[in-house]
């Protein structure tokens, strides 16, 4: 009995030191539990700052570092436009090549277009000094005429042959140099028209009618109207004008009758002068010549135009007017016909002519015919005069 009241006291004690280890287990636990996760909460809320620290000083310095990139990449920028091929330095010597190739005494103005050419136009119109500007305007303005001649000349020769593309590419060069040059624009507008680009075809058309917006006819066409009326009265209803084609006719017999063979001489031909004159005059005031040395070019040829306008009227004054306006329209078409076909121009010079060769040569028949009908009766005249004096015998 004794055995078993030992044996179930250290039961009880074995018992009760459970229980006491379960009882604070359950009330002491919680409570430390709860204060190591309140230190490693706090823990984590320091890490968490010095993270946040972290990641705003490595933003920070990666937009410095992008920052020092694009000063980098500014700077890089700058540097080319000093020394690079379009920078300020390649300009100032492509401009400098330029000015000395046109200070020599036949300056070869094509190899100044193309030095002009390297020479970026977003600088120059953004970028560049007035010094700079004014120079490089000054240098392509000299040169305008006669490069956007070349140009125009080339893409002629390109057009005519059917490459449309490269016709486009020397006319916009021609119009770049001289920019109101109407044949430049007028054959580029017609270039991008066989090319079948429509839209840019408009655009130069277009261009064409700002430069002329109203009609190019000018006062001169009824100044020489006015005249040729008055030539016309003046040789045909005056006595001055009788002497005139009197001594025209035949000086000597003029000179029979009474008339001052030499004076009328001078005196046409002052009048011929002063017409001659006043022809040039109008086309040079007129606005739409070309006002430039090389007049060989024009007067000539205008002056020579007039000897079939004279001989296809017949001399008539009031004939001029008609024949000149034909002649001249030929002439238009011939210049035409080189833009739209693949004839040459000089083909109305041809035309014009066969046409003159043909009035010339009706007037030969003509005058062939007179002479012969004169012949004729003056071969029947003495015939004539027989029978005459034969019937006055017989009534006698």
């Amino acid at each position: 009995q004794r055995e078993r009241s030992g044996l179930s006291t250290l039961i009880n004690i074995i018992i009760g030191v459970v229980i006491g280890l379960a009882v604070s287990m359950l009330l002491i636990l919680p409570a430390r539990i709860q204060t190591e996760t309140a230190k490693v909460n706090e823990k984590v809320s320091e890490y968490s700052e010095l993270l946040s620290v972290k990641t705003a000083d490595m933003q920070e310095q990666a937009a410095q570092i992008e920052k020092l990139e694009d000063q980098v990449e500014q700077l890089q920028e700058d540097l080319d436009a000093y020394t690079g091929t379009d920078g300020a330095l390649a300009a100032y010597d492509q401009l400098l090549e330029a000015v000395g190739l046109y200070m020599v005494e036949e300056p070869d103005v094509m190899a100044i277009a193309d030095s002009l050419g390297k020479i970026d136009e977003v600088y120059v119109a953004e970028s560049a000094t007035d010094n700079f500007r004014n120079v490089y305007m000054t240098i392509r303005t000299l040169i305008g005429p006669d490069v956007s001649t070349a140009y125009y000349e080339s893409g002629m020769t390109e057009y005519n042959v059917g490459n449309y593309t490269e016709a486009i590419n020397y006319f916009q060069m021609a119009v770049s140099f001289n920019a109101e040059d109407p044949k430049a624009l007028y054959q580029l507008g017609e270039a991008y028209y066989k090319n079948d680009d429509m839209e840019h075809a408009a655009e130069c058309y277009n261009q064409i009618l700002e430069l002329f917006p109203g009609s190019n006819i000018d006062i001169g066409i009824f100044i020489a109207v006015l005249i040729a009326v008055g030539i016309f009265i003046l040789m045909n209803k005056t006595t001055l004008g009788y002497e005139l084609k009197a001594c025209g006719h035949n000086k000597n017999a003029a000179k029979y009758a009474g008339m001052n063979e030499k004076r009328n001489i001078m005196l046409s031909m002052a009048i011929a002068g002063g017409l001659a004159a006043i022809g040039a005059s109008l086309y040079y005031l007129n606005g739409g010549a070309e006002l430039a040395w090389n007049t060989y070019g024009k007067l000539p040829d205008n002056g020579f135009n007039g000897i079939p306008v004279a001989l296809l009227a017949s001399n008539n004054p009031i004939g001029v007017i008609f024949s000149s306006i034909f002649l001249r329209f030929i002439d238009k078409g011939g210049y035409n016909l080189a833009g739209f076909t693949a004839y040459n121009e000089y083909v109305s010079d041809l035309i014009i002519a066969v046409i003159i060769y043909f009035a010339g040569f009706s007037k030969l028949i003509k005058d062939m015919i007179s002479r012969r009908k004169v012949k004729q009766a003056e071969a029947v005249a003495p015939d004539n005069a027989a029978e005459e004096t034969k019937k006055e015998e017989d009534d006698k």
